[in-house]
């Protein structure tokens, strides 16, 4: 990244009232107005909205690399046949040379030994959504990083993650075990729960205090020191 370097993050067609009156997602005013000499493109997910605009990348000179997950580098190609005809062109040699093109240039993040930082926030716990498939691929890696900077509940993947990931340990995913060779990270504070001092705070500041409280949520430990607190 520099002067003759950078990343473009994603490249989509306009939709719903950012469409042209014409109704062609904005097409005739989609061409980059910027040089693309030493550009990259990244692109956070398959959606039209975020990789539409692909077709007039191509056209305009880009021949860097399109990087993005395994997953999307297998959607790619089914999205953008859709955007191509709704926003480029309808004519299908047209659209056969910009989706071979595209696939050129894919280069899925976890076949890549480049840099790449990954924000998954899908599952907080990492027990399902695209996170796990993140961590199958990535956390069996030295190089990697895992950040977690949400509480992470007792017997939830993302708590055994912590704790056995400085021990070189392992996790099983649908049955199946993979090594923890990433560096693991924990960054406290983020996750959007009052304390207890915080929670005591809020039942004793109501006007009408309730006859009755049941504490629900959260580890066996905490919830019975709460308890007696309250």
């Amino acid at each position: 990244m520099g002067d003759e370097h950078a990343l473009l993050i994603d490249c989509g067609l306009f939709q719903g009232a950012d469409t042209s009156s014409a109704g062609r997602a904005g097409a005739g005013s989609l061409a980059p107005d910027f040089s693309l000499d030493g550009k990259a493109l990244v692109a956070t997910h398959a959606h039209v909205g975020r990789v539409g605009r692909i077709a007039y990348l191509l056209q305009s000179g880009f021949n860097g690399s399109i990087f993005c997950s395994e997953s999307s580098a297998r959607l790619l190609p089914i999205v953008l046949e859709g955007a191509f005809k709704l926003g480029s062109s309808r004519d299908r040699k047209h659209i056969g040379r910009d989706l071979k093109l595209t696939e050129l240039r894919i280069v899925a993040l976890t076949q890549t030994a480049q840099p790449a930082i990954v924000i998954a926030a899908g599952n907080g716990m990492c027990s399902s959504g695209r996170i796990v498939n993140q961590l199958k691929t990535m956390q069996g890696g030295e190089r990697h990083d895992v950040l977690f900077v949400g509480c992470q509940a007792g017997g939830a993947p993302g708590r055994q993650i912590q704790h056995f990931g400085p021990r070189s340990g392992y996790l099983e995913f649908d049955g199946q075990r993979y090594d923890i060779r990433a560096q693991v990270h924990t960054i406290g504070g983020y996750s959007a729960r009052a304390d207890q001092k915080g929670l005591v705070s809020f039942v004793t500041r109501m006007m009408h205090w309730p006859s009755e409280l049941r504490v629900v949520h959260g580890e066996l430990d905490a919830k019975q020191q709460f308890t007696t607190v309250l």
